[in-house]
């Protein structure tokens, strides 16, 4: 199913289908009633962030599934009442779909929407609060401050940032001074460029890293990896330190206050395992790459064994084709995630973000489009059915049997 571009072909694809439809402007103030699953086309006279969510899903093609789903469901619609009342309070909602709640099988694809509890700040080891959602800005360079200070009007309240960002930290400290959100309302998270390996050179490090960030502290603070790369990560020589000898630095940096708390990326089991017996201040966060066909489960367990709270970046699938491991994107593409959106008033972003959450994992989604930056955070909003969370688990464990992966190969 596509997204009608204009009336015009909205109307002849509709009478195609043999499917009725009407027309009809509203104007502000007005009330306008669409029951799930109801197929609707708006055009705004302005930009309009939730009528574009809503209209979203319609750039997702329809698994075979979920066609039969719509089938069996317009088979329900052609028995149910042409008019609706809103004069009798004493029927119930179950007598009006005439369909029996305690049959598990009748209702297991059944989605009542309602307004949920947004998931609270977790707490980490150090007893430190960290949201769950935050805003990622790698790749946005010279967007970074914009994305940032609209993020801040949106509602996120952590960012994460790298020295490798190209602006990121920069464009942070220009945003908070722009904003009336007060700085010890805001998780920071920035990391380690890899050529400052080392115990002075971290030392170091941080301090240029205060200093463009224009604080006195350092919410979370990460060895970004202990590699060189030709992306973010670019080395004009090798690092003089070893990852050891930085983190012993960061410790230091911890006990004098200047980070909250510290953590690393890009590491395997092997890797953290030795750094938890090793490290004397606590590991607060680990943040490796993390989707619905990726899923680190080795390393997500050490970290629950030892409550290190998980942090996922790429959740929306662009490591696949960034690098180069497939020529498409599986999570936007994938039918089993699209079906699973269709139950709700969301679209498939929204649920894989939060699935992960779902799955103790903390997202940072980046963008550096206004619509996009306010459609994410709407992910808090949304609490996933169980079946649904178990839909998504199983793609992660049906890629590690495909690719033969293990422990090793996932950072």
């Amino acid at each position: 199913m596509k997204l009608f571009k204009s009336w015009d072909m909205m109307h002849n694809d509709l009478s195609l289908l043999n499917i009725s439809f009407s027309m009809l402007t509203i104007f502000p103030g007005d009330i306008l009633y669409v029951p799930v699953h109801k197929w609707y086309y708006v055009s705004p006279k302005d930009l309009a962030s939730y009528i574009n969510i809503q209209v979203d899903f319609f750039e997702q093609d329809f698994s075979s599934d979920f066609t039969q789903a719509l089938i069996h469901y317009k088979e329900f619609l052609s028995k149910q009442s042409k008019h609706l009342s809103c004069n009798n309070t004493k029927i119930s909602f179950k007598d009006i779909l005439e369909i029996d709640f305690n049959d598990d099988l009748a209702v297991l694809n059944l989605r009542i929407p309602k307004k949920n509890e947004r998931p609270e700040d977790i707490t980490l080891v150090t007893g430190n609060k960290m949201p769950v959602l935050g805003l990622g800005t790698a790749f946005l360079e010279d967007k970074t401050k914009d994305a940032i200070k609209y993020a801040l009007e949106v509602g996120y309240r952590l960012f994460d940032l790298a020295y490798g960002y190209p602006g990121s930290e920069v464009g942070f400290a220009n945003a908070i001074s722009e904003s009336s959100v007060s700085r010890d309302k805001v998780f920071v998270v920035t990391k380690l460029h890899p050529m400052f390996l080392g115990y002075n050179e971290t030392l170091h490090a941080i301090e240029l890293s205060l200093k463009n960030l224009n604080t006195s502290y350092i919410n979370l603070y990460l060895i970004h990896s202990v590699v060189c790369d030709d992306l973010f990560l670019k080395c004009s020589k090798e690092p003089n330190g070893t990852w050891k000898e930085t983190w012993r630095a960061m410790e230091q940096a911890k006990r004098e206050g200047k980070l909250r708390d510290i953590g690393v990326s890009n590491f395997n089991t092997t890797m953290l395992s030795e750094l938890i017996d090793w490290a004397v201040e606590p590991v607060s966060v680990v943040q490796n790459w993390f989707d619905p066909f990726h899923t680190d489960r080795p390393l997500r367990k050490l970290c629950a064994q030892h409550n290190i709270r998980y942090m996922g970046y790429s959740t929306l699938g662009s490591r696949w084709q960034f690098a180069n491991i497939l020529d498409y994107n599986p999570v936007l593409e994938s039918d089993i995630i699209s079906s699973v959106s269709a139950h709700y008033d969301y679209v498939p972003t929204h649920v894989v973000l939060r699935w992960a959450i779902h799955n103790n994992v903390t997202v940072i989604p980046r963008s550096a489009t206004p619509n996009h930056i306010a459609q994410n955070f709407r992910t808090l909003d949304l609490v996933l059915h169980p079946a649904d969370i178990q839909a998504l688990d199983e793609l992660g464990i049906w890629m590690d049997e495909l690719l033969g992966e293990d422990d090793e190969d996932y950072n």
